[in-house]
Formats: C-alpha cells, sequence, structure tokens
C-alpha cells in the first residue's frame, strides 16, 4: 500500500534513527532500540530494493542491474569494514562506527527523492494509468514509455485471470477434502507454509557461511584487541566482495 519509494524512505528513516541511538547510547537499552530500527531498515531494504530496480529498470538491462544492487551491498559491507578501521584510532571508537552508518541511509533518502514511484505498483495498485505514464515518461523513451505501458496492463491482466484460476482449484482442492495435485499442490504448499527447502536446511545444519566466518574470527581474536578484529573483518568482507566479482 505504501509503494516501492514511500517503503525505502521509511526503511531509511528508520535505519538512519538507529544508527543514530547505537551512536548516542547511554545503555543497553538504547543500543538494542537503536539495533532493532536498524535491522527494520535492512530488512524492508533488501526485499524492496531488487524489486524496485527490477520494476523501473529497462528490460534489457534488467538483470544486470539487479546484480549491480548484490556487488552494491558487499561493497558496501567492505567499505563499512575500512571506515571501521579508521575510527578504531579515535577515542570512543565504537560511538562512530556505528553512528556513521546514518550517512549512506540518509544518501539513500536524497537520492530517492529524484526517482519515481514504480509504474507497475502503480498500475497493480488502483489502476493508476496515469501516473504510471508520467513515471514511465521519466524513465523510457515517449514511444518505449507507451509500448510497456501496455505491455504492463496485459501482465496484470493475464496475472489476474491466472490467480483467479488457482484460487478457484484450490478450494476445490480443500472441499473435496482430495490430494491436491500439480500447480494446485504448489499453491496449498504456498497457502498453508508447509513447504521443505532442502538447501536451507542443509545450510542450517552443515553450512559455513561468511557471517558465521566473521563471527568466529571475533570470537577467537577477542583477546587481541579492537584493531586486529576490524583488520579481520576487513579481510573477510574484502574476500567476499572478490568472489561476488567472480561469481
Amino acid at each position: 500500500r505504501l509503494g516501492r519509494r514511500r517503503a525505502l524512505l521509511l526503511a531509511d528513516a528508520a535505519f538512519a534513527l538507529g544508527a543514530a541511538a547505537q551512536g548516542a547510547a547511554q545503555g543497553v537499552a538504547a543500543l538494542l532500540l537503536g539495533r532493532a530500527l536498524v535491522g527494520l531498515g535492512v530488512g524492508v531494504a533488501s526485499a524492496v530494493v531488487p524489486l524496485f530496480i527490477a520494476e523501473c529498470a529497462p528490460q534489457a538491462s534488467r538483470g544486470g542491474l539487479v546484480t549491480v544492487n548484490v556487488v552494491f551491498i558487499t561493497g558496501g559491507q567492505l567499505v563499512a569494514y575500512a571506515s571501521n578501521l579508521a575510527f578504531a584510532r579515535l577515542a570512543g571508537n565504537w560511538r562512530w562506527m556505528l553512528g556513521a552508518a546514518a550517512l549512506p541511509a540518509l544518501a539513500q533518502a536524497a537520492g530517492l527523492c529524484f526517482v519515481p514511484e514504480s509504474p507497475r505498483w502503480l498500475m497493480r495498485c488502483g489502476g493508476r494509468r496515469h501516473e504510471a505514464a508520467d513515471a514511465l515518461a521519466r524513465l523510457r523513451e515517449p514511444d518505449e514509455a507507451r509500448r510497456e505501458l501496455e505491455a504492463i496492463e496485459k501482465e496484470l491482466t493475464d496475472e489476474a485471470e491466472r490467480v483467479t484460476g488457482e484460487e478457484q482449484t484450490l478450494l476445490a482442492d480443500v472441499a473435496g477434502l482430495r490430494k491436491p495435485h500439480n500447480g494446485s499442490q504448489q499453491t496449498l504448499q504456498k497457502t498453508v507454509g508447509v513447504h521443505v527447502y532442502p538447501a536451507e536446511e542443509m545450510n542450517l545444519r552443515h553450512g559455513l557461511d561468511v557471517r558465521r566466518l566473521v563471527h568466529m574470527a571475533r570470537t577467537f581474536t577477542r583477546p587481541s584487541g579492537l584493531r586486529l578484529r576490524v583488520y579481520l573483518d576487513l579481510v573477510v568482507a574484502g574476500c567476499k566482495f572478490i568472489l561476488i566479482l567472480i561469481c
């Protein structure tokens, strides 16, 4: 209901407020509140940003721009650890490390002021065709904008018909108390949330991702002081960034 742009603005506000609260915290409660706000901002942004990019980008460059988003995430982690290394030299270094995180959120919020809302979202929510056309006019050439608007209208119509058909099949399966088959089985699984994802399960049991590696490294180097831990974080983030570029 908020739209992609306003959701991101709220996420930026939550992140900036959370970072500022952590930097100025005078106790554990303030730190936890700030951390919760930062987590809320990260969660919303991680879900909305790829969607916003995909809905606004031209079809030819859509996949590439979504991939660039992943590269910038890992690159941002590398920059964050590098800035932590610089702040480690200052008095009250942890406050600078936590509070400075508000700056990227404020920069993104400023940039969003110059970006139109997602045309697809405008069409999906109430059929705001005129606003969607204005948004596409800012993102495309006139002829391309007209063709894409017509394509969005057709896709949304087909999607509505397909969803209606799936809902009717699902209701028939449940009402008849029989085992659903094919597409209706997948729909039922998604509806009641009984899907099992083997890859995620194996990752939980046997995985060793970068976050676990960073946590282990911090635990083992805790007696050595903050500087060594920051150096190690920087090395791990750099390796992750290089691997993302290679992939």
